[in-house]
């Protein structure tokens, strides 16, 4: 999750987004893996915490705007596939045994919900470029089962 002034920027285009759109309201981040299924908190939080000893901090560069016609995707950043984000979600599939999950495609959510292509378009041109780079500090475990309105924030575990 971005910190600081990034997040409290992406907080704000968000929460304007969901007010005039009337789409569900979620905090900014980039989904490192999604969708662990049949695990534990306490599994979870041991493997995540042996994978993030494994990496340092590093630095997200935030590209180009998109958009695709799936719910969780409706309007996004899409961020720059570094050696060491890649490196991190790759030691996070083996970790959770999940490599043959779908490709990674990490993005910053600006907008959730079922929208035209010519909506995602306005809205597009409306905010301009996103372009912003911060730095990934660690790793956030979000309880993320079932609706929007009841993800948690279960911990944050620090990069090295």
């Amino acid at each position: 999750m971005p910190k600081g002034e990034t997040y409290k920027h992406f907080f704000r285009l968000i929460m304007k987004l969901v007010k005039e759109h009337k789409s569900p309201l979620f905090a900014p981040h980039v989904t490192l893996l999604g969708m662990l299924k049949d695990q534990n908190e306490e599994t979870v939080l041991q493997k995540v915490a042996t994978v993030a000893d494994s990496h340092t901090r590093f630095s997200l560069t935030l590209e180009e705007i998109g958009f695709e016609e799936f719910f969780y995707r409706a309007l996004f950043i899409r961020a720059k596939k570094t050696p060491e984000l890649l490196s991190l979600n790759q030691n996070t599939r083996e970790a959770f045994d999940m490599q043959d999950e779908p490709a990674f495609m990490p993005h910053l959510s600006l907008l959730y919900g079922d929208f035209p292509i010519s909506v995602k378009e306005k809205i597009r041109q409306e905010i301009g470029e996103q372009n912003r780079s911060f730095e990934v500090s660690g790793i956030t475990l979000v309880h993320a089962d079932g609706h929007e309105d009841t993800w948690r924030i279960v911990t944050e575990i620090p990069l090295q």
